[in-house]
């Protein structure tokens, strides 16, 4: 957004930036070989949804859960470091902890700058411009707040069936054998959680996002 200043000098204007803090190493390889997210996704063979969490801080790596343990191992690979250089056990203490650093890694702020539009370069005119990845970052947070208003069960199942929030997708035998019930079980849990989501209020909600 750019509105003009009050200052004397018509060629100056107030520009307001939108920007997220996004994770160093895996922003800076993608920017470099100039990759969107579905093809940083295909060559680290790291879900697109986990990634995105990864690069706005929402993941923090747990060696003892069996797809984060996937996920770490992709990242070592790939960058030829060990997770505790990739993400400093510091920092994600400190965002696990701290309600204050989650919320400035985590979420949008606004930063004011007066730039000169006689001086301005090319390079800053394609920052001010419009990015995609904000709006799937926000229809992504949207969904997920939707999906918090089922049962937990449901919620868990939808998200690894379809790969949301972080999960890995995964068929129905698999999710089945990891909450210790049949094929056809699993079948009715995601069922009927997809059939609230269809109900007035969740699909109206779900209307607003699309």
């Amino acid at each position: 957004m750019i509105r003009r200043s009050s200052g004397r000098k018509l060629n100056k204007f107030r520009v307001l930036f939108k920007i997220k803090p996004k994770h160093g190493l895996i922003y800076k390889y993608m920017i470099d070989h100039d990759l969107s997210l579905k093809e940083m996704s295909f060559i680290t063979g790291i879900g697109k949804a986990t990634l995105l969490k990864i690069l706005h801080f929402k993941w923090i790596p747990n060696k003892n859960r069996y797809n984060s343990a996937k996920t770490i191992s992709k990242l070592e690979k790939f960058f030829n470091e060990s997770i505790d250089s990739i993400i400093p056990p510091a920092l994600a203490g400190h965002i696990s902890s701290s309600k204050e650093i989650r919320k400035l890694f985590q979420e949008t702020h606004i930063v004011e700058k007066i730039v000169d539009v006689n001086c301005i370069s090319l390079e800053e005119i394609k920052q001010i411009g419009y990015t995609q990845e904000y709006d799937k970052l926000f229809i992504l947070n949207k969904i997920t707040d939707l999906l918090k208003t089922l049962h937990p069960r449901e919620e868990k199942v939808i998200n690894m069936h379809f790969g949301l929030c972080g999960e890995e997708e995964q068929t129905l035998k698999e999710i089945g054998e990891k909450f210790n019930v049949t094929t056809k079980c699993a079948r009715q849990i995601l069922a009927k959680g997809l059939c609230k989501l269809r109900g007035p209020a969740r699909r109206n909600r779900l209307e607003e996002i699309i």
